[in-house]
């Protein structure tokens, strides 16, 4: 082991031995409400899928409909690839129906947060550095 990777190897170590460490639980989703583990089914409390729209027949026809018109993944950011007119469109419906100037979509809520909150907690913008709480 390196000099640079025993440190994070100690670190590891000592949270496992305050059973402070956290792996990946193999699941099965028969529909976004419920998950089995280990043959055992639970109410899926942990989803930001409450209403059961990623499995709408509707929703799964357009979603192939579109990956066969727009592809299936990003490639870049909108910034770097350019704008299509899809999300111009439902920036647009989204707008209205807040009755706002403008909206702005993204792919998750960690990018949303991590654009926003950086954005809005410049502290040369600010002129000193924010304190969140």
């Amino acid at each position: 082991m390196s000099t640079t990777e025993a440190p994070y190897a100690a670190a590891l170590e000592a949270r496992a031995a305050k059973h402070l460490t956290r792996h990946m639980q193999a699941v099965e989703r028969p529909d976004p409400r419920w998950i089995t583990v280990d043959g055992a089914d639970y109410i899926n409390f942990s989803s930001n899928d409450t209403l059961a729209l990623s499995f709408h027949p509707t929703l799964q026809q357009r979603s192939a409909e579109w990956a066969q018109q727009y592809g299936s993944g990003s490639g870049a950011s909108r910034l770097v690839t350019g704008n299509l007119h899809l999300f111009e469109q439902i920036e647009t419906k989204i707008a209205q129906l807040k009755q706002k100037e403008a909206a702005l979509i993204f792919a998750s809520g960690f990018q949303a947060n991590s654009s926003i909150l950086s954005a809005l907690l410049d502290k040369d913008i600010l002129g000193k550095t924010p304190l969140v709480f």
